[in-house]
């Protein structure tokens, strides 16, 4: 598995950096030809691009997309282009705009399209994970529950995703976690806890730093997630906590695993009543209410840890 620090040796090939840019070959090439916007490597006539050239497309198309001629923008550096998104206060910068690519998936989604769940197994194919999970899975997991909120998706159409999604990761998981040689981390929802999916994202998360992941899906009975913990002497045990019950009965619950737990083992909340959780040192329970979170969580796991063998 490719480790994060060697995710920036990876190249795309034509097709795969127009899809994750956004923009059209022909416009591509002419940047190229005309403005040596980048540089791709050539392979046997092949253009390969790398991510740094990705992110770079990415930013000259927000900001012609913003009236910015590209003859005006090509030359300038990444942080120059990033200081141009900055002085745009009214509008949203690149981090915080759902990608096209994400944008054509959900409409496929909406037409209940099959396209959607090819579209996404190209896109798993030619990014490395931690990208295909960060600007394809979470931005579309997002986006999806805001047109549900808006009653612009049906439950069947969340369902879609939700099985098209579920699939991928869950080959990913096991395809890309196979030699991890990090310690073990257990993931699971408790009892009555039935959205998978979040948990399912964290798990691909850790495996990508390059823990050891043995996910268990959904309602595992308490007592089993701390028997297996011992029993694999896991470093953590990570539970998505969703549904909504009484704070009294949450908060109950979460101290009941922890102590079920070793006195080592970490225990970290996620989902969306995480927040209701107190956060304890000895012995350990985080929260981890979104993605970014839970991976800032994972590199500081690494840093205590010292380095372990990884993907």
């Amino acid at each position: 598995m490719t480790s994060v620090n060697e995710q920036s040796n990876i190249l795309y090939p034509m097709k795969a950096a127009c899809m994750l840019s956004g923009l059209p070959a022909d416009t591509l090439r002419a940047w190229e030809k005309r403005y040596r916007a980048v540089e791709p490597q050539r392979v046997n006539r092949r253009r390969l691009y790398s991510q740094a050239d990705v992110n770079r497309l990415k930013l000259l198309k927000w900001a012609v997309d913003h009236g910015h001629r590209i003859g005006h923008v090509a030359n300038k550096s990444a942080d120059q282009l990033l200081e141009l998104q900055g002085s745009l206060p009214h509008t949203q910068g690149l981090g915080s705009r759902t990608p096209d690519h994400v944008h054509r998936i959900i409409e496929k989604i909406k037409e209940y399209s099959l396209e959607a769940d090819i579209e996404l197994s190209k896109l798993a194919t030619m990014m490395a994970p931690r990208p295909f999970v960060f600007e394809v899975v979470v931005p579309m997991m997002q986006e999806i529950g805001r047109l549900w909120e808006k009653k612009e998706l049906s439950i069947a159409h969340e369902h879609l995703t939700t099985a098209a999604v579920r699939n991928i990761l869950a080959v990913l998981l096991r395809a890309y976690g196979l030699n991890n040689q990090g310690p073990a981390i257990i993931f699971c929802t408790p009892p009555g806890e039935e959205h998978e999916l979040g948990i399912l994202i964290a798990a691909m998360i850790a495996s990508i730093h390059g823990f050891k992941v043995l996910y268990f899906g959904v309602n595992l009975p308490l007592e089993d997630v701390a028997q297996t913990a011992k029993a694999t002497q896991a470093l953590a045990v990570v539970v998505a906590m969703n549904h909504k019950i009484p704070d009294d009965e949450l908060k109950e619950q979460v101290r009941h695993l922890r102590a079920l737990l070793p006195y080592h083992t970490h225990l970290v909340i996620g989902g969306s009543q995480s927040s209701l959780i107190q956060v304890t040192s000895t012995p350990a329970i985080s929260v981890a209410p979104s993605f970014e979170v839970f991976d800032g969580l994972m590199h500081a796991f690494k840093r205590n840890l010292g380095v372990f063998p990884s993907m």
